[in-house]
């Protein structure tokens, strides 16, 4: 149990040491499978951004989707940013990736 809790403080100590050196974590890049977790600095607040980009179903053949939620955290102003989400899709080509359009509704 002792050996857990001093391995999840390593990792969290890893972690915030991490994002205060490069500004961004990101985990798991690639199409369909990536989250980033990002310090805002700007004028008059501060704050962290979170994005998940995740596959999601496509009805045409050869056509890969991904849904991205954008979700802030700020502090510093009475103003609350909204979440943010959109999604698109790319034909996977064996040169290229080829953008298809948003997602169907």
């Amino acid at each position: 149990m002792s050996l857990a809790v001093g391995l999840a403080g390593t990792c969290l100590v890893t972690a915030l040491l991490a994002l205060a050196f490069r500004g961004e974590i990101v985990l798991g890049k690639g199409m369909g499978n990536e989250s980033r977790v990002w310090l805002i600095r700007e004028q008059g607040e501060a704050g962290l951004g979170l994005s998940l980009v995740r596959a999601t179903p496509s009805s045409k053949p050869g056509v890969v989707c991904e849904r991205t939620s954008v979700y802030f955290f700020v502090w510093g102003t009475g103003n609350p940013r909204p979440t943010v989400t959109y999604c698109d899709c790319y034909q996977l080509t064996p040169t290229a990736i080829v953008y298809e359009g948003a997602c169907a509704p």
